[in-house]
């Protein structure tokens, strides 16, 4: 019984967060002045520069470029005058912004892979010990770790959607805390 109310404080929490972020988008989108964007989006590309070299950000830069123009904004911003042909520009650096950091999110989450991995297995080994002892773990603790989780996913997305210049240490912050919540979920898994 309890585990159905935090099943549907769960899908409460993502249609919440769903929203906040689809909100946060458009928020950015219509009333964000171009330049203030383009500044941000140069502070972000340079702690990625000092922190990766300029060869990592070339690349990502690259493929957010070919997946903005693909998207056909750029031409049509090209086209539009006035107040429309500004929104469609900072729509179009929105584009960027977003390929840009979905790839450096990827980028981060292949570096990152070793590391949930043995997170996972880890807490599989655990659980093995733990069943060995005759220690069995409640459906709460279960329902947290997973809950945790996807607070941490939220977190990761609600990043690619903010503009703010994010430090490349603050990605690994989320990764190693992403780490001990799939550890934990999984020492936690029930006996089946």
């Amino acid at each position: 019984m309890a585990a159905d109310g935090i099943l549907n404080n769960e899908k409460e929490r993502r249609k919440r967060i769903l929203g906040f972020g689809f909100l946060a988008v458009i928020a950015v989108l219509l009333l964000s002045p171009y330049p203030l964007l383009m500044h941000l989006q140069q502070t972000q590309e340079n702690m990625v520069i000092q922190a990766f070299g300029d060869g990592v950000d070339q690349w990502i830069a690259g493929i957010a470029s070919s997946i903005s123009r693909a998207t056909g904004i750029i031409q049509a911003a090209q086209s539009a005058r006035g107040f429309w042909g500004q929104r469609l520009d900072v729509i179009a650096l929105g584009v960027y912004i977003v390929s840009w950091r979905v790839m450096y999110a990827l980028l981060a989450l292949s570096l990152a892979a070793p590391l949930l991995a043995a997170a996972v297995w880890d807490g599989l080994m655990n659980r093995r010990i733990a069943q060995w002892r005759y220690e069995y773990t409640s459906n709460r603790l279960h329902y947290l770790s997973r809950g945790a989780i996807g607070w941490f996913v939220d977190v990761l997305l609600l990043l690619l959607v903010f503009p703010l210049p994010m430090p490349p240490e603050a990605l690994v912050v989320v990764m190693f805390l992403l780490g001990g919540a799939l550890h934990q979920w999984s020492a936690s898994f029930q006996k089946r």
